[in-house]
């Protein structure tokens, strides 16, 4: 499933999200950069360093599929981007499981 990813109204990512676990309604996948996202890397970063990733509480993350329907994780979303590694990924749980329907 394609996504965009949000700060506010900024997107900052595109990911192809994966189902890791339905009846959890997890999903997880790897990032691809926009320009926006280098506003926010160095906080992101310290912020996986420091608590393991970058959380819903550190920033307002907005999910929508590119439809522009909005997945609101109840679980929360989570950003994990170690400048030790090149690899930038998101995991998101408590998705309404009828959101994957949709999008296949």
């Amino acid at each position: 499933m394609d996504c965009l990813i949000f700060i506010d109204n900024e997107l900052i990512r595109t990911v192809e999200f994966k189902i890791i676990d339905p009846s959890m309604g997890a999903i997880n996948g790897n990032l691809i950069c926009s320009e926006n996202y280098n506003k926010f890397q160095k906080r992101i970063q310290e912020q996986t360093r420091t608590k393991g990733s970058s959380n819903s509480n550190d920033f307002n993350y907005r999910i929508t599929t590119k439809n522009k329907i909005e997945i609101i994780p109840q679980g929360g979303t989570a950003i994990i981007d170690s400048p030790d590694f090149n690899e930038l990924f998101v995991e998101c749980a408590g998705i309404d499981s009828s959101i994957f329907e949709i999008q296949n």
